[in-house]
């Protein structure tokens, strides 16, 4: 598909996100969260600076289900999200193989899943192109749907059984 900037766009991998929360909230009791539940809690989120549209679009989605954040919390990597939720300073939306191998917290599926992250590859129209870029698009929108959406549906299961080693692992394994 060509974009009307003189890119074309590659097929996109989407995949729900969870939410994050500490431990010994009481809405980690449950097997998922409705966002309404949330209203009140301050949320944990990437900088405004490092995805605007997306930033935008997170917190329209989340004031339209009902959830007001009492406050919002900057985190610039996975690892400050999880200790800040950990420390009770917030939630935070994010897939649940990225919190599975933290004992701190706990993840939770929302309710309807209204957050969706959807990942796609774009890259010049016309002759400039690498004539392998097509092919590396849906190759990765393969392996990330198959890798990042799938993975909390194994079974039904959570936490899902464990598969190739992660990032993650080697921070909280």
């Amino acid at each position: 598909m060509e974009a009307a900037n003189g890119l074309r766009l590659g097929p996109e991998a989407s995949s729900a996100l969870g939410v994050v929360l500490p431990r010994a909230s009481p809405a980690a009791r449950g097997p998922q969260v409705s966002l309404a539940d949330l209203s009140g809690q301050d949320l944990v989120v990437f900088p405004h600076d490092e995805a605007p549209g997306w930033y935008d679009r997170l917190l329209e989605s989340c004031r339209a289900a009902g959830f007001v954040p009492g406050g919002v919390r900057h985190a610039s990597s996975p690892e400050f999200l999880l200790a800040l939720v950990a420390a009770g300073g917030g939630v935070a939306f994010i897939q649940g193989a990225a919190a599975r191998h933290d004992t701190r917290v706990a993840w939770r599926p929302l309710s309807g899943t209204p957050l969706v992250r959807r990942i796609g590859a774009a890259w010049p129209a016309g002759p400039s192109a690498h004539p392998a870029a097509p092919r590396f698009a849906a190759l990765a929108a393969d392996v990330l749907a198959r890798h990042g959406a799938a993975a909390g549906r194994r079974s039904g299961a959570w936490p899902p059984p464990d598969g190739p080693p992660r990032p993650w692992s080697v921070v909280f394994g």
